[in-house]
């Protein structure tokens, strides 16, 4: 699939499979300018506490950029910028080595592309016990390319970002269509993943 798109679902996954949730996931973000600034929000807090020398700017900043929001990937779809190797999950997962590029053939479960300085790649494991080690790592162009791999993993736990998400319609900052996208999102991860 290229850019995201609502009206593009995956037809032969279940509402319960992870790439479900991803996608879903992904339209509140594009959808909704303060949900996609929770999220930033939530990478970069991440990033300060484990004192990263380079976490990712404002989304003031960001925002001066082409903004490219995209799900199942088998490349990034930009050639230049930090990338960052984000996973996404029930529990803290600690990796064993520090995040770099990777042999193996990569299919991203979302990208968020700020060209030309920033990558996120998405890792989204609703259980911990199913990450394995390499699939943080991505997998960049063999050659052409000018990314530079932050070797620092960041870890969002799911339970954080529905606190973020409910605390937006707790304090009434969004309109009845954003609301309406964000309480959707949160039914289904009611009824579909419960754990």
């Amino acid at each position: 699939m290229e850019r995201l798109n609502y009206f593009n679902p995956y037809e032969s996954k279940g509402a319960w499979h992870e790439d479900q949730l991803t996608r879903a996931f992904l339209v509140v973000v594009r959808m909704v300018p303060l949900a996609l600034s929770t999220f930033l929000d939530l990478i970069r807090d991440q990033q300060v506490k484990a004192k990263n020398e380079r976490p990712l700017p404002s989304l003031s900043d960001l925002m001066t950029q082409g903004v490219g929001i995209y799900t199942q990937r088998n490349s990034v779809p930009q050639t230049t910028g930090r990338l960052i190797s984000l996973l996404m999950t029930d529990k803290h997962w600690t990796p064993e080595n520090k995040v770099q590029e990777s042999q193996r053939g990569a299919r991203y479960d979302g990208v968020l592309c700020f060209d030309p300085e920033w990558i996120i790649v998405i890792e989204n494991k609703p259980d911990h016990q199913n990450v394995w080690a390499d699939q943080v790592n991505p997998s960049l162009p063999a050659e052409g390319h000018k990314i530079e791999v932050d070797p620092q993993l960041v870890v969002l736990r799911w339970s954080d970002v529905v606190n973020r998400l409910t605390a937006l319609l707790d304090v009434n900052w969004l309109g009845s269509t954003d609301r309406q996208l964000v309480s959707d999102f949160l039914e289904v991860l009611d009824e579909e993943f419960e754990y």
